[in-house]
């Protein structure tokens, strides 16, 4: 079986990372190259920064990977997303769906039309009720998220959530994870996240403390700016070890000492958090700590925390299952890559949770895209079909042909029986006829789809035709063509563009297209856009309605809806 290639893409605070696996038998994925790009974590823009406005950056990744075009999935960040667990009651299991539902509004801090959620049933209680684990973000943070993938020049294949992600790493690295109580933690840059796995359950809870306080906390410390703090805390920075130890440097004594101040804060958090979920979860002591995260990297936060919480800890590794193709030495870089593993590990299929906040929009796409395969190959078979009957009746022509010559031979000059050859004759102007109509009908579908195919490669993204319809009046036939967008996108589409409406760019677009006169007079007055309302769908968000009234060249030939040849020419 051929391997497939994934690419996944992880934009935290403190670096991007893109990464390209390949799978083969058994599901596996293999990292085959990847690329990582630093960003500044303390920035003044660091609030506001998009995933879209870094799609540049993305670019320069893939163009230093070799990568051209292809499918990508995109990672929100913890701190963008919010889990929220709930339990379903045995008797509500027929109406899972419409009970989730109900949950997820009350539980999302957001209204439900103003967020892309997902769920999973991730286990059931000794009584039968079902562990529900409900996963949302905010609209934006998910078309932010699709707009990086598509700008950077990638189709979107899902959009996934780094907690989720970390945890479908360590379930396919560590099989029996789960089987005792475990715990990772992954500590970034603006926060940690924690992830409990025990049996089937899944708990996910983020801790505003993370890199970024300990550079502040340093900074504060030492008198200087942050931009220097983040620089000393990476250089000589560690978790200071307990006890009357000091480290020979001052400078690197009292940097140590404000790392394990922090550190220390993180734990009583941990603690917390491990505390909340045995009381209102009903769950167990972990009994393993896994690590990651760029923070994680400080020396000795290991072993601070084995201290601390007196269990075992050690770095979270994403490659004891999964693949490394040769040449890769850089270990601190390829432990980061965990959330980008996870996310190759869903799209291998081998994921315990597949929970999708993709955009409805974009999930939209894919599914018409998916359907074009199918319509083509119902236009093939049209086409095929037809093609069939040309050819049976230019057999019959070739047989009435023959019996013409053999009549005309064996009749020589006898004009008593010359009736019998001008019948002969009639029969083959008939088949003759018939042909030709055969054949006309052919170029219609064949024209027809012509004119569709040329009207879809105009179309602006994230649009579809609702009407396609011809007219018949005195001056010529009349294509009725409405389209309809999403207002946001198309906004987007013609901002910085002099072509005035939407309707007045899209009719442009179908102008250039058949850039030969085809199909479309392009000279008539009456071809022209009407206005263009804006109308809204269930969940509120705004469709723009885009008419055209198309006059076309010529009428371009019809067959019988039933197909059958025409009566009259059935009759002769």
């Amino acid at each position: 079986m051929a391997s497939k290639k994934f690419l996944t893409l992880d934009i935290g605070v403190s670096k991007a990372k893109l990464a390209e696996f390949t799978v083969g038998r058994g599901s596996v994925p293999a990292l085959t190259r990847y690329a990582t790009r630093d960003l500044d974590p303390l920035g003044p823009d660091v609030a506001a920064r998009s995933m879209d406005s870094l799609s540049g950056l993305v670019r320069e990744l893939a163009a230093e990977m070799g990568v051209k075009g292809g499918s990508v999935s995109v990672l929100l960040p913890s701190t963008a997303v919010f889990p929220r667990p709930v339990k379903i009651d045995k008797t509500l299991k027929d109406k899972i769906a419409a009970t989730v539902r109900d949950e997820a509004e009350q539980n999302l801090p957001f209204p439900i039309d103003e967020v892309v959620w997902d769920y999973q049933v991730v286990g059931q209680t000794a009584e039968g009720d079902l562990d529900t684990l409900i996963v949302a973000t905010k609209m934006d943070n998910a078309e932010d998220a699709a707009a990086c993938a598509e700008n950077a020049g990638f189709r979107l294949d899902a959009v996934e959530a780094t907690p989720l992600a970390l945890y479908n790493c360590a379930k396919f690295n560590y099989p029996d994870i789960d089987a005792r109580c475990s715990m990772i933690l992954d500590i970034g840059a603006r926060a940690t996240t924690l992830v409990i796995l025990d049996g089937g359950k899944i708990f996910v809870r983020g801790i505003n403390v993370g890199g970024n306080v300990i550079t502040n906390e340093i900074a504060r410390g030492l008198a200087i700016e942050p931009a220097e703090a983040e620089t000393i805390k990476k250089e000589i920075g560690f978790v200071a070890l307990g006890g009357t130890y000091a480290a020979d440097d001052e400078t690197a004594d009292k940097v140590s000492k404000i790392i394990r101040n922090v550190v220390t804060r993180l734990h009583s958090e941990v603690a917390r958090s491990i505390n909340f979920y045995r009381v209102q979860q009903g769950g167990a002591a972990p009994e393993k700590l896994l690590i990651t995260g760029g923070t994680s990297l400080a020396q000795n936060i290991g072993s601070f925390f084995q201290e601390k919480l007196q269990i075992e800890v050690d770095y979270l590794n994403p490659f004891l299952k999964v693949g490394l193709a040769p040449g890769f030495t850089n270990q601190a870089e390829l432990l980061l890559l965990a959330p980008c593993v996870g996310m190759a590990v869903r799209a291998a299929g081998a994921a315990s949770v597949k929970i999708d906040l993709t955009p409805p929009a974009v999930l939209d796409a894919q599914r018409f895209a998916r359907r074009l395969p199918f319509f083509g190959l119902a236009v093939v078979s049209v086409l095929l079909a037809m093609g069939c009957w040309v050819m049976v009746a230019n057999k019959n022509k070739e047989v009435y042909d023959k019996q013409k010559e053999d009549v005309a031979r064996q009749l020589g000059g006898v004009d008593g029986d010359s009736r019998a050859l001008t019948t002969a004759i009639a029969d083959k102007d008939a088949v003759e006829i018939k042909t030709k109509w055969l054949e006309a009908a052919l170029r219609s579908r064949s024209g027809h789809l012509q004119l569709w195919n040329l009207i879809g490669s105009a179309m602006l993204p994230d649009t579809w035709i609702s009407t396609f319809k011809f007219s018949d009046e005195a001056d010529g036939r009349y294509l009725a063509l409405t389209v309809l967008g999403y207002k946001r996108e198309l906004d987007k589409e013609l901002r910085g563009r002099a072509e005035g409406s939407v309707g007045e760019y899209l009719l442009k677009r179908i102008k250039a297209a058949d850039a030969d006169e085809l199909f479309l007079d392009h000279d008539t007055t009456v071809t022209k856009v009407q206005r263009e309302p804006v109308i809204g769908d269930s969940k509120g968000i705004e469709i723009q309605q885009i008419i055209l009234r198309l006059k076309m060249r010529e009428k371009l030939g019809e067959i019988n809806k039933d197909g059958k040849l025409p009566t009259e020419w059935v009759a002769k």
